[in-house]
């Protein structure tokens, strides 16, 4: 899957960082720390701009949040919102890797209110997340 990988950027705070790279139609999200608005905001909007390279065809998403605590309440809120652009930006799958108990549940109530069954996206490691996500890519491309 490193064919085409490239690092796009880095975000810091206080609190947390994420780093963000694209690999081929994948984008990868690595999280760590606290989650708060600040960092999301400037996630969101990044991740939103950089599918249109997809043109339109079908991505998925992988978050590697092993080494995040939680998410601030608000910062939940508006993991709502970016997974609801996501879908409209056709992101057809996505998987969450996750050890907090917080953040997994955190990741599942944003997941019901989206309409997406946490239990079959909330994976321990980083290789199951990323078969589940390419398996589900492939199958989509073959129909």
């Amino acid at each position: 899957m490193d064919k085409n990988r490239h690092h796009d950027f880095s975000l810091n705070n206080d609190y947390g960082n994420v780093n963000f790279s694209v690999d081929n139609n994948i984008i990868v999200a690595e999280f760590s720390g606290s989650i708060d608005t600040d960092l999301l905001s400037s996630f969101g909007e990044r991740l939103i701009s950089t599918t249109t390279q997809f043109n339109g065809t079908s991505w998925g998403y992988i978050s590697d949040s092993r080494n995040v605590l939680a998410a601030t309440p608000e910062a939940e809120l508006l993991l709502t919102k970016i997974g609801q652009k996501m879908q409209s930006a056709n992101c057809i799958i996505s998987a969450f890797v996750m050890t907090s108990a917080i953040a997994i549940s955190q990741m599942s109530r944003v997941l019901q209110s989206v309409g997406r069954d946490s239990s079959k996206c909330i994976f321990s490691d980083i290789t199951s997340a990323k078969q589940y996500v390419s398996e589900h890519l492939k199958n989509s491309q073959a129909d």
